[in-house]
């Protein structure tokens, strides 16, 4: 009345009145609203919003109470979050953290020590303390029971609160009024953070356990995606009320939630979270079901020596709790964790002692979980170890045993290797439906490790095959998925194939962008079965652009792979080398390098057409006519029984040109024009070039037109100028300034 009073009759008077109050204490009924509203219509008031301080103006604040001592972006966000921008909140911290000496002033600055978490200081603590000692009793003690469920809060949580429903209302509708609770989407919260914290700390330890024991009781008997979508919440308030044998599944449910978004960093603490639960209970199945965990996380996320680490030990856990299955799963995840880091002979080493611990041999009966599993580690290592018929054997009684089982993912992955092993086997028909079932399989389940397997293997597979549309689109989702999964040396392969297809393709500018990408994510880690692939593949676009010196520097590096033997890649690191040797102009180095695989009919399987080429091209530049055609044909028979559609195409111009060499100009001109015209439909315009050079050493052998001949070097010159193909290019425009000049 007295402000309402001088308001209206102090009109004529230099005064200004200025009050302050909060809008959550004053309700539309209050006295001070209708005040308020009447004077602003009467024009005698103006009404100015505070809002909270946002964190630029936090920092301002601090600043300024800092002497004008500048304060960082971090720490001003870390009292922006504790306090929210509030003013009063935030001096008072500030007050708190010099009075601590967590700021202090020396020699005339202020400096800080490191602060990541923050407590109400006891004047927040008293200011929040005195508006919940204006409520009513009920009213306190519902906002002191509450305050056990966090900032946040659902509606069906309050269930916790010994009140009868009336009561409850009445209470929390004063306590929305008072301010100190709001309501958020059909949710209550309290109006600040540090006010639960001020109530929560006031909670005497045994009110403070039991609430918490009797929320995750009530937790726990909710739906079954309740619990999955608050597993950690329920964990926690077992925790803290003293029943961490319940809490410890609720956190694995959560480690597992958060891994299945690739949220790996968070699954990786709540795992360890459950380590710490399982040690403190000394409960064997506890620490394996963690370490276990930990290891599968590490493993997609492509951290092999961590990976490794953690399911030995799981390994060990699961002896002591007596759980063989779990024990054969975790031991096959091991074996492929050894494979990948391209340990093969350790991981064979290891599996053969576990599998002769077992009572009997593994029977394809057998019913022991984990088993699945086990096998497919079985079948790697022995792909590993070239045994590609017993790798077969095991890989398909891995897919039988997780279909019996049930466990899609872990028949993902066996499908994944058996198509694998299956490329070996000569059987590309079957490798590729198989891949295509993987792919499938690990799609619907989200199996990280098996699709991006399986697509990897594809994706090679039907590059060869000489389908370049196909793989665009199995690289650019491999590199999706590895990518959200954090694995760069996964992610380094798929970009590796992604771009060696670009480069078959021709687009040799997108090529190398991605190849030098996937070679810097190989180089980020200590080397592993694949991270010799990035490089060799690089080291072909280098050679294709003419530079030869870091071509070889490229497939040096690929050398140093951890595992050479696996994929017969030193077999393609010495073609590839060779292949270097005859562009120097030096066939018997070439010859040389490849002799020790020129005995067998398919001495590596995968890389035999292109190793067999480039053997044959040596024996034609050594004079051998007819060795080189041998091999040439055996290239050819290779490309068939794979179906390498790719190094098939440089296989018959080799041969093309083993009968122009013979004179035999009829038979060569239908081999070269067939490779001509295969290399267009693929397209693989560096290939058809390279054999449009051999056409026109076969016209100008046969004496036909020269401006035929000359038309054929011209279109060579030009696909290779544009590819980018330096030396190929300027060898062209030689042999087409060569013809002008002899012709006058």
């Amino acid at each position: 009345e007295l402000f309402a009073y001088l308001a209206r009759h102090t009109g004529a008077d230099r005064l200004l009145m200025l009050g302050t109050y909060r809008t959550a204490e004053v309700g539309s009924s209050h006295p001070l609203r209708e005040l308020v509203s009447s004077l602003s219509r009467e024009g005698l008031a103006t009404t100015i919003a505070v809002d909270r301080l946002d964190r630029d103006a936090t920092r301002g604040l601090l600043a300024d109470r800092l002497d004008s001592t500048p304060v960082s972006e971090e720490f001003g966000a870390l009292i922006h979050r504790h306090t929210r921008g509030n003013p009063f909140f935030t001096v008072e911290m500030l007050l708190a953290l010099i009075e601590r000496g967590d700021v202090s002033r020396l020699d005339g600055r202020w400096i800080r020590r490191e602060v990541t978490e923050l407590e109400a200081p006891a004047s927040v603590t008293e200011a929040i303390g005195e508006r919940v000692g204006r409520l009513s009793l009920p009213a306190q003690h519902v906002l002191e029971t509450v305050s056990i469920l966090g900032e946040l809060f659902d509606v069906e949580d309050l269930s916790i609160v010994d009140a009868d429903e009336r009561e409850l209302e009445e209470a929390l509708e004063e306590a929305v009024g008072s301010g100190l609770l709001t309501t958020v989407d059909g949710r209550y919260a309290f109006d600040h953070v540090l006010t639960q914290q001020a109530l929560y700390a006031a909670l005497s330890p045994t009110r403070r356990r039991r609430l918490h024991r009797r929320a995750g009781d009530q937790l726990e008997r909710r739906s079954e995606a309740v619990r999955r979508r608050r597993a950690i919440e329920i964990a926690a308030h077992l925790e803290a009320g003293g029943a961490a044998d319940r809490a410890a599944p609720h956190v694995m449910v959560a480690g597992d939630a958060a891994a299945a978004i690739h949220a790996h960093r968070e699954a990786l603490e709540h795992y360890r979270h459950g380590l710490e639960l399982g040690e403190q209970l000394e409960d064997e199945a506890t620490i394996a079901n963690a370490l276990e965990r930990l290891g599968q996380v590490h493993l997609v996320t492509g951290a092999f020596d961590e990976a490794v680490e953690h399911l030995i030990r799981a390994s060990d856990a699961w002896r002591r709790a007596g759980d063989r299955g779990a024990r054969l799963r975790v031991e096959g995840i091991i074996a492929h964790a050894l494979h990948r880091r391209g340990a093969g002979p350790a991981a064979a080493e290891r599996l053969a002692e576990v599998i002769g611990e077992l009572e009997a041999p593994l029977d394809p009966d057998d019913q022991t979980p984990g088993l699945a599993t086990l096998s497919r580690g079985l079948a790697l290592v022995r792909l590993a170890l070239r045994e590609h018929e017993l790798s077969l054997e095991a890989a398909e009684q891995a897919c039988r045993l997780a279909q019996r089982e049930g466990a899609v993912a872990a028949e993902a992955e066996a499908q994944a290797v058996r198509g694998t092993v299956l490329l070996f086997l000569d059987r590309p028909d079957e490798a590729v439906a198989a891949l295509e079932t993987a792919i499938a399989l690990a799609e619907g389940e989200g199996a990280t490790i098996g699709h991006s397997d399986a697509i990897l293997a594809l994706s090679w597979a039907r590059t060869m095959h000489g389908d370049l549309e196909r793989p665009l689109a199995l690289a650019a989702r491999g590199v999706e998925i590895t990518q959200r999964s954090g694995n760069t040396d996964a992610e380094a392969l798929h970009r590796a194939d992604l771009g060696l297809t670009q480069f078959y393709r021709g687009e040799w500018g997108e090529a190398q962008a991605e190849l030098e990408r996937s070679v810097e994510l190989a180089y980020a880690g200590a080397p592993t079965l694949f991270s010799g692939i990035p490089p060799a593949y690089l080291g072909l676009l280098r050679r294709g652009q003419g530079d030869v010196d870091a071509a070889a520097a490229c497939y040096a590096d690929a050398a140093a792979a951890a595992d050479l033997q696996t994929f017969a890649f030193d077999a393609y690191v010495a073609a590839r080398l060779a292949e270097l040797d005859l562009v120097r102009g030096e066939p018997a180095a070439a010859l040389g390098r490849l002799e020790r695989w020129l005995a067998e009919e398919s001495p590596t399987r995968i890389h035999d057409v292109m190793l067999l080429g480039i053997a044959a091209e040596a024996c034609l530049d050594l004079g051998h006519i007819a060795r080189g055609e041998a091999l040439a044909d055996q290239a050819l028979r290779r490309a068939r029984a794979t179906h390498n559609e790719i190094d098939g195409i440089d296989a018959a111009r080799i041969k093309g040109r083993s009968l122009l060499l013979q004179g035999r100009h009829a038979d060569a001109r239908s081999r070269l024009e067939a490779a001509l015209s295969r290399a267009e439909a693929v397209p693989y315009p560096w290939a058809g070039a390279r054999v449009q050079l051999v056409l026109a050493r076969l016209s100008e052998a046969e004496g036909g037109d020269r401006r035929a001949v000359r038309e054929r070097l011209l279109a060579a010159s030009e696909t290779f100028a544009r590819l980018g193909a330096a030396g190929d290019a300027a060898a062209a425009a030689d042999a087409v300034h060569a013809l002008d000049r002899a012709d006058g």
